[in-house]
C-alpha cells in the first residue's frame, strides 16, 4: 500500500483550505491553554539566554550568563539573534516581566505555527493531502511540541527556519536564481545565528539538490551556485564570527563554549543526559564550576573543560561508547537520565515544596510520546521509500542534524527541535494505518491510494 505525491498544480478543495486555518487556530487554543493551566505563562526556561539580555539592556555588554556584570566577563555561549529578540523586547516591556516573558512565549507559539504551515504544504506536495491533514492535527496535540513554545530558547525559531530550509531546498532550489540563492543563503545564515550546531548539514542541503538534477545543472553552473550561497551565507555569520575574535583572540564558530558541554555528557556521573552528570558541573547549579570560570576566565575555562572530558574518553574509551550508545537511544526515545534524575530527587523535601515531581512526569510523557514517534517514523519512511526524491531532506536532518548531541548530550529541547521533521515521516504512517483499518474512508485518497 501506498499513498502518490501531490503535483504542484492540483486544485486544493475549498473544505482544505479551511482545514489548516482551523488547525492553526487549535495549535495556539491548546498552547496558550497549557501556559497557563501548568503556571509557565510568563514564567518558562532559557536562563542563559535571559540574563545576557538582560545585560545588553542595562548597557553592560554581551556578558556572561553565569557571572555578576563586575567581573565583565565578555561571552561567546550563546548565539546572538534570540538574544538579540529577548533584549529588544526587553527594552520595551520591561526585564524578564510578565509581560515581556508572556510576549515571548506568544511569539514562539506565533512561529510555531508559521512551522506547522511550512510543513503542511511540504506534506501536500511530497506525500499526499492525507498525510498533510494527518501531520496537522497531530502536530497540534504533541506533547513535544506543546511543550517546545512554552521554554524561551531559540528552538522554536530554529526548527521554523530549519523547515523552510527543508521546504526550499526540496522543491525550490534547483530553480532559483541569483536573487533567490542569495536569500537561501541569507537563510542559512540566520539559522546558523539562531543555532549554529545544525551547520553540519548545510554542505548537503546546498549540493543534494542539483545532484538529483545532474542532468540539468552542469558543473560550472553548480560550482557558481553554490558559491552564490555560501558569499550570502558568509555575509551574514562573518561580522559575529570577528566580534567572537575580538573577545576571546581565537577563531569561534557563532557559539562558543563547548567544552562545559563536552564535560556534562562525558564524566564519571554522566548518563547521557540531563541527569546527575549534567546538574554536577552545569555552572547554574555548581559554585564550583562557576568560581573556575571566574578564576580562568572564559577561554581557559572552555579549554580546561574540554580536557577534562577528552581524558575521560581516552581513559576510558569503553565507557564513552556506552555513553554514546545511550544517547543514541535517548535521541529517539527521550532523555531517560533526566527522567531518572527527577524521580531520584522526587523524593526530597525541596523538591516537594517546589513541585518539581511534575517534571518527573512530563519527562515520562515526553519520553512515550518520543519513543512512539520514532516508531511510527520508522514506519513512515518505510512506506514513502518511492518518494525519495521529496524526502532526501527528511532523511538528512534525521540522520545528520543529531551527530553532534550523540557525542556531547541528549535533551529533550534538542529532540524536540527535529521532532516536526521526525513527525512527517510518522504522519504518513498514521495515515496508511488508518486507511488498511478502515478508520478512513477511501475519500480520503482520492486517486491517490492504491493496494
Amino acid at each position: 500500500m501506498r499513498i502518490e505525491s501531490q503535483t504542484m498544480r492540483e486544485k486544493i478543495p475549498a473544505e482544505d483550505k479551511i482545514f489548516l486555518p482551523l488547525l492553526i487556530l487549535v495549535t495556539v487554543a491548546i498552547c496558550v491553554t497549557v501556559l497557563f493551566v501548568t503556571g509557565q505563562a510568563g514564567k518558562g526556561s532559557g536562563v542563559e539566554m535571559s540574563a545576557i539580555a538582560r545585560h545588553l539592556v542595562m548597557g553592560q555588554g554581551y556578558l556572561s550568563p553565569y557571572l555578576p556584570a563586575e567581573y565583565n566577563m565578555q561571552t561567546t555561549v550563546s548565539p546572538p539573534l534570540y538574544v538579540g529578540l529577548i533584549a529588544a523586547i526587553y527594552s520595551v516591556t520591561g526585564i524578564e516581566t510578565f509581560t515581556s516573558r508572556l510576549i515571548l512565549q506568544l511569539f514562539n507559539i506565533a512561529i510555531h505555527c508559521a512551522t506547522l504551515v511550512v510543513l503542511y504544504h511540504y506534506c501536500r506536495r511530497a506525500l499526499s493531502p492525507t498525510t498533510a491533514k494527518t501531520f496537522a492535527v497531530l502536530f497540534c496535540i504533541h506533547p513535544h511540541l506543546i511543550y517546545l513554545p512554552s521554554n524561551i530558547w531559540e528552538t522554536s525559531l530554529t526548527t521554523f527556519f530549519l523547515s523552510c530550509i527543508l521546504y526550499l531546498a526540496t522543491f525550490h532550489l534547483c530553480n532559483f536564481r541569483q536573487t533567490g540563492l542569495i536569500s537561501f543563503g541569507l537563510l542559512l545564515g540566520l539559522t546558523s545565528l539562531s543555532n549554529p550546531a545544525w551547520t553540519i548539514a548545510y554542505p548537503f542541503i546546498c549540493l543534494i539538490p542539483f545532484v538529483l538534477h545532474t542532468k540539468k545543472v552542469p558543473c560550472k553552473a553548480l560550482a557558481k551556485k553554490v558559491t552564490i550561497i555560501s558569499l550570502a551565507f558568509a555575509i551574514v555569520v562573518t561580522p559575529w564570527i570577528y566580534r567572537n575574535y575580538k573577545v576571546s583572540d581565537e577563531f569561534i564558530f557563532i557559539r562558543g563554549m563547548t567544552g562545559p558541554e563536552w564535560m556534562k555528557g562525558n564524566n564519571p556521573h554522566a548518563g547521557g543526559g540531563h541527569g546527575e552528570g549534567f546538574v554536577r558541573y552545569y555552572l547554574l547549579s555548581s559554585e564550583e564550576e562557576r568560581q573556575k570560570l571566574a578564576r580562568m576566565g572564559e577561554s581557559t575555562y572552555d579549554a580546561a573543560t574540554k580536557a577534562v572530558a577528552l581524558n575521560f574518553i581516552r581513559n576510558d574509551p569503553v565507557g564513552f561508547v556506552n555513553l554514546t550508545l545511550q544517547r543514541v537511544l535517548m535521541w529517539w526515545t527521550g532523555d531517560l537520565d533526566a527522567t531518572r534524575w527527577y524521580y531520584d530527587q522526587s523524593t526530597t523535601d525541596y523538591f516537594k515544596k517546589s513541585g518539581a515531581s511534575h517534571y518527573f512526569i512530563l519527562c515520562l510523557i515526553l519520553v512515550l510520546a518520543g519513543t512512539l514517534t520514532t516508531a511510527m517514523g520508522i514506519i513512515g519512511l518505510f512506506h514513502a521509500k518511492t518518494a525519495w526524491r521529496q524526502l532526501w531532506g527528511i532523511l538528512l536532518y534525521l540522520i545528520v542534524l543529531p551527530i553532534p548531541f550523540y557525542l556531547i548530550i541528549a535533551g529533550f529541547r534538542y529532540q524536540s527541535a527535529l521532532m516536526p521533521i521526525l513527525l512527517v515521516p510518522a504522519s504518513h504512517a498514521v495515515a496508511i494505518l488508518a486507511l488498511k483499518w478502515k478508520l478512513l474512508g477511501s475519500r480520503a485518497f482520492p486517486q491517490q491510494a492504491s493496494t
